[in-house]
């Protein structure tokens, strides 16, 4: 998903052939809004950044429309006050208001759980600082999300 750094500009990477490729979906380019995996009743769903101006950083009104529902959000999580002067704010209400079971979060360089549990949210941070990727496992006894080491060549 297009975020603040990379958004969905016309001479955008997203737009040079990553979002033709095989199995790659980029939202805001190759499909609006979600993209269904109906084999595993999944829906992904998230609002891409179309241009470098301040906008919300996820649908707060979007409904589930699959047994699962994954969030993807490029937001920077207001932990108090201190935060008042970012932008693409996301706050604890706003993520806990969301129909989903896991809120993707990304714009933060380190991996760690954001929000205030009643929506499990997490930055994956950044694979090439963190050397780490979060692994999401959504199951009826609930969310598991497990950090694993990463190998770059």
């Amino acid at each position: 998903m297009p975020g603040n750094h990379d958004p969905a500009v016309p001479e955008a990477v997203h737009r040079r052939g990553m979002a033709d490729a095989p199995n790659v979906h980029v939202l805001g380019v190759s499909v609006d809004g979600a993209v269904y995996f109906d084999n595993l009743d999944l829906e992904v769903s998230g609002v891409a950044h179309m241009t470098y101006a301040d906008m919300p950083p996820a649908d707060l009104a979007r409904r589930r429309s699959r047994r699962w529902h994954v969030v993807v959000a490029h937001a920077h999580w207001v932990r108090g006050p201190h935060d008042a002067h970012r932008a693409w704010r996301i706050h604890d209400h706003e993520i806990a208001s969301m129909d989903a079971d896991y809120v993707a979060l990304g714009h933060w360089d380190l991996p760690q759980p954001a929000g205030d549990g009643r929506v499990q949210a997490h930055y994956s941070g950044s694979p090439e600082l963190a050397r780490t990727i979060n692994v999401v496992r959504l199951s009826d006894s609930g969310v598991e999300v497990r950090r694993h080491p990463l190998t770059l060549a």
